[in-house]
């Protein structure tokens, strides 16, 4: 979905994005306030866009801090329910073939990461027998592997940045209309 657009730092979004309900409910649920629908706008496009460079904060509710205290929302500001839909009809709407299989990556691992950060309590884990499932040598060898991991996790960033990039195009270089992607 090409609605919007990243161009000098800026969040852009196409004058026509608010004709899509979602979109235009986040717009009437400010009253008028149209500084407050661009950031909140452009707040989607940073919580929901793997290009985004906040995609790389997984844990959504820092990544939410991070995105408000960049482009100036409030500190109690928080997600209408209007701009909740808003960001899971864009979900929705920008996922590829690729797009699933990533993000099925990035939960792996973060469940490996969030292993990672207590080692003692994994260690210290047992099975119906009270045997212990882990040893150290178990998570030295993870350790060795999470070089491979990030690569693998950034090569895949990469192609699916790609592939919604591609997917925008038409042969011969031509843009796609908006609802050529049936939106």
């Amino acid at each position: 979905m090409q609605l919007f657009q990243l161009k000098n730092y800026n969040v852009i979004f196409e004058p026509i994005t608010m004709s899509i309900s979602e979109f235009k409910a986040v717009r009437d649920s400010n009253n008028g306030d149209d500084n407050l629908t661009i950031k909140e706008m452009s707040y989607l496009w940073f919580f929901t866009d793997i290009r985004s460079d906040f995609q790389n904060v997984i844990d959504e509710r820092e990544r939410t801090e991070e995105i408000k205290s960049s482009i100036g929302l409030p500190l109690k500001w928080e997600p209408s329910k209007e701009l909740l839909n808003a960001i899971d009809f864009y979900t929705e709407h920008s996922k590829t073939a690729s797009s699933g299989l990533y993000d099925a990556s990035m939960k792996a691992a973060q469940f490996i990461e969030e292993k990672l950060r207590d080692p003692a309590s994994l260690l210290s884990e047992l099975d119906k027998k009270g045997n212990y499932i882990y040893k150290i040598t178990d998570i030295t060898t993870l350790l060795k592997s999470v070089p491979q991991i990030m690569k693998n996790l950034a090569e895949a960033r990469i192609q699916v940045i790609k592939e919604i990039e591609s997917k925008s195009k038409l042969k011969g270089g031509k843009e796609k209309s908006m609802f050529e992607d049936d939106i």
